[in-house]
């Protein structure tokens, strides 16, 4: 992603000097990782319990999209943070956290 439009596609929510330093620390996205075939003929998400955690203002990845591959899953707890940027981990940490921490109880 270009440096210059990081902080706004990515992590909006981010501070803007810590956004720089993860725009500068990126690593590309390859074509395989877009566009590439899975090597296994079931996904993970068919037979391992998931917990799905997405924010409502991810410029990257579709709202709808998420709540769709979150029910596709069959998810255990799903969980949309308000206002959040793509970077979700970073920018909210503490929803992330508790639904690892939950996956973990199961």
């Amino acid at each position: 992603m270009k440096p210059a439009l990081f902080n706004h596609q990515f992590c909006a929510d981010v501070p803007a000097e810590q956004a720089a330093v993860m725009a500068a620390t990126q690593r590309p996205a390859t074509d395989v990782a877009l566009t590439g075939n899975l090597v296994t003929a079931s996904p993970a998400w068919k037979t391992i319990p998931s917990w799905f955690v997405f924010s409502d203002e991810d410029l990257n990845i579709p709202v709808a999209l998420h709540r769709f591959m979150a029910e596709r899953a069959g998810a255990k707890d799903i969980r949309e943070v308000a206002g959040a940027s793509h970077a979700l981990s970073v920018s909210a940490p503490e929803p992330v956290t508790a639904a690892i921490l939950d996956a973990l109880s199961a």
